[in-house]
Parts: structure tokens; C-alpha cells; sequence
């Protein structure tokens, strides 16, 4: 086998161990509005430039604006992103959660003591004796995104959320990280050992071909 095929295969390992470490979980850790809500942020890379974020508390929810007021769920940065493409859990103004503008430029959100952000998903939906919402999944794809796209704004937060507490108060926490990649999967670990394979197949065969020659 060539030096080339080597390398190709080298490279394909290289690819799948990447794809072992595709997804971060970060908790919702600066606790601004004293709130008491808790629970996690995690970013999954669905594919090319496209990622997964998935918000769930433990404790608290989302603060639903009442009436037709509008409050911003959830607001981030990312890194060399201008803009921005939403699908899956977000619409409309008609909906719980939806987005300004499909696809969305990065501007500047103001989410409280949590400081600005470049992008953010809304919420009208009434909280006056509704059910609360406690959990919210979207995908957002661009041109280069991946999971090591989020960033922190300059207060150090890389997701902003309005929430209410488990006592009832409401107000803005934050996400300060660092995120935790999370355990592979059983196929994820299957492409890594084929790649890692392929890599051995290559070398193995050209030490063949070298004592042959």
C-alpha cells in the first residue's frame, strides 16, 4: 500500500475520533438572579455545520413571558458565526419559542446581568397558570459551525437564560462553563476502532510488501 493510502486512512481515523468527542455538556452554573434554578445546556453536532442545543432544568423553567410580552429564552455566542439557520422547536411568533428573524443575524441582546449576546431564541407564551416549560431543543447550522463554535460574551457567559426559580422568583442565569464532552456511544466507538483498523491494515501491509521486495 502507498504512503498515500496511509495517509488517507490515517486521516479517516483521525475524522472518526473527532466524531467520539461531538457533544458538550455545560451546566447552567451563574446563578445572577439568586433563582435557584438549575439544570444543563448540552451541544451535539448533528453533522456538517449543523449542532443541537438541548436545554433542560432540574429545577425551575423557562420564565414564559405573560400575555403577549416577549422575554428571550435563551441567548449565545458563537465564534465566527455572522449568521445563523434555526430548525426543530422553535417558529414562528406564534409558538412558545421562535426566533426574530430565520436566518438570523448576529446583533447584540441584552439578557439582564448576564450581559449582551450575538443570537437568541424568544418566548411569548403566558406562564399565569400554565404549565411550565422546562426543557427546549433546536437545531442552528452555518457555514463552520461545530460544538467548539460557542464562546463567551465579554461577562464571561456563553448562554444567557431567563428562568424562573423553584420559589417562584424570576430573572437571568448564566453558563460560564467549561463544558464536559460526553461518552461516546457504542457506534461512535465502532467507526473509531474501524479507522484505527484501517490504519493498521495499511501499515501491516506495507511491511509485507517491503520484506517481499
Amino acid at each position: 500500500m502507498t504512503k498515500l493510502s496511509i495517509a488517507a486512512a490515517a486521516a479517516a481515523a483521525i475524522m472518526m475520533a473527532g466524531a467520539a468527542h461531538s457533544a458538550v455538556v455545560y451546566t447552567i452554573n451563574n446563578d445572577i438572579c439568586g433563582c435557584g434554578a438549575t439544570g444543563t445546556v448540552t451541544v451535539a453536532q448533528e453533522g456538517a455545520n449543523t449542532v443541537d442545543v438541548s436545554v433542560k432544568f432540574t429545577a425551575g423553567s423557562f420564565n414564559l413571558a405573560g400575555g403577549s410580552k416577549q422575554h428571550d429564552a435563551v441567548a449565545f455566542d458563537l465564534s465566527g458565526i455572522t449568521s445563523l439557520s434555526f430548525s426543530d422547536g422553535v417558529g414562528t411568533s406564534t409558538t412558545p419559542f421562535f426566533v426574530p428573524a430565520n436566518p438570523e443575524t448576529a446583533g447584540s441582546v441584552a439578557q439582564d446581568g448576564a450581559g449582551d449576546f450575538q443570537f437568541v431564541v424568544s418566548h411569548t407564551k403566558g406562564n399565569n397558570g400554565g404549565a411550565r416549560i422546562g426543557t427546549l431543543n433546536f437545531d442552528i447550522s452555518a457555514p463552520g459551525l461545530t460544538v467548539s463554535s460557542f464562546t463567551a460574551n465579554s461577562k464571561g457567559n456563553i448562554f444567557g437564560l431567563d428562568v424562573y426559580g423553584p420559589t417562584g422568583s424570576t430573572g437571568e442565569e448564566a453558563v460560564t462553563g467549561p463544558g464536559v464532552p460526553t461518552v461516546p456511544e457504542p457506534a461512535t466507538w465502532a467507526l473509531l476502532m474501524m479507522g484505527v483498523g484501517l490504519v493498521g491494515g495499511s501499515l501491516r501491509s506495507r511491511r509485507r510488501a517491503l520484506a517481499a521486495a
